[in-house]
């Protein structure tokens, strides 16, 4: 787990995705048509490249959760040099452990990070948050063709185990009371250029600075495997944006 922090420390992005798919969501959603300061709650933002992305385009301010104090450092830091820190407040909380007042964002979003909690856990409880008639912006490892093979689907079945389909998820943010408005899955560019790329590039730094760490190996070559089903069946998944409205 050391070394997979370092590693993503060390990347630009920590999940899959862009600028570009951020602010594709950010249409959807409406952000343009809110007025000036609207309410944006970033739950799971790591070092902050969705918020930075809505800051630099809208006149919105946000609220910025995430469990990782190094990951919120690397964010107030880049604020700073943004001249944005009037803008951002930075929480060092778990995103199912706040104490907002309910109905009080305009948005909420989470890139990657809902996984961590599960999909219909995570929206559940951020849902509560959310002004009437506001949105929720999600991003989630989903498959997107039926039927993919055994090698891959059991792959991620032991790796992530509530990973389901599109259509399941659009139940699972009805369940939880919200109408699902769009949806959309990132291309590979994505996947691979902002993100697997990049990765592939520090494991080959860290497996020379753990060479005699047998456990930090390890971990390496788990990462390693991830990329390789990746190039193989990478047809079969991708991160899905899915938008909802309360």
């Amino acid at each position: 787990m050391k070394v997979f922090k370092e590693l993503f420390y060390k990347m630009d992005r920590q999940v899959p995705g862009s600028k570009e798919y951020t602010l594709k969501a950010a249409e959807m959603v409406g952000l343009g048509d809110l007025p000036a300061n609207s309410k944006v709650l970033d739950a799971g933002c790591a070092n902050g490249n969705a918020a930075f992305a809505l800051l630099e385009k809208y006149p919105i301010v946000v609220s910025a959760v995430d469990i990782d104090a190094n990951s919120l450092k690397s964010l107030e830091e880049k604020a700073a040099a943004l001249n944005v820190s009037d803008r951002i407040s930075v929480y060092n909380k778990s995103m199912i452990d706040l104490d907002f007042e309910n109905d009080s964002f305009d948005v909420i979003w989470s890139e990657g990070a809902i996984h961590n909690v599960g999909f219909y856990k995570g929206i559940s409880y951020l849902k509560r948050f959310l002004k009437p008639g506001g949105k929720i912006v999600v991003s989630d490892l989903t498959w997107i063709k039926d039927n993919p093979p055994d090698e891959v689907f059991w792959y991620w079945k032991e790796n992530y185990p509530g990973m389901t389909g599109i259509q399941e998820n659009i139940k699972a943010m009805e369940k939880a009371g919200l109408k699902c408005v769009g949806h959309f899955a990132i291309g590979k560019d994505g996947f691979w250029d902002n993100y697997y790329k990049l990765m592939y590039t520090h494991i080959n730094y860290f497996q020379q600075k753990f060479v005699k760490n047998s456990k930090a190996q390890e971990q390496l070559e788990e990462l390693q495997t991830e990329m390789d089903y990746f190039v193989k069946f990478g047809d079969y998944y991708s991160y899905v944006f899915f938008i909802g409205e309360k």
